[in-house]
């Protein structure tokens, strides 16, 4: 079965290596972007959805050490 959510936001690391996806079902997927595929889902509260992007954009190697 194929689930579906509203697409709420998308943003990715400054070296444009990987992307996270955040959508209306509570989850933040990582892809890689060289292989195109995701490789981390994680089930996260709606504020924290939101507080990727800001995240990603203040403490982007943080942030990276992280996910890899």
């Amino acid at each position: 079965m194929i689930e579906t959510a509203n697409f709420h936001g998308m943003d990715n690391l400054p070296d444009n290596s990987q992307v996270i996806a955040c959508g209306s079902d509570q989850f933040a997927k990582y892809f890689d972007v060289s292989e195109g595929k995701q490789f981390r889902e994680v089930e996260l509260p709606d504020k924290e959805l939101f507080d990727i992007a800001y995240l990603l954009q203040y403490f982007p190697l943080q942030i990276e050490k992280q996910i890899d």
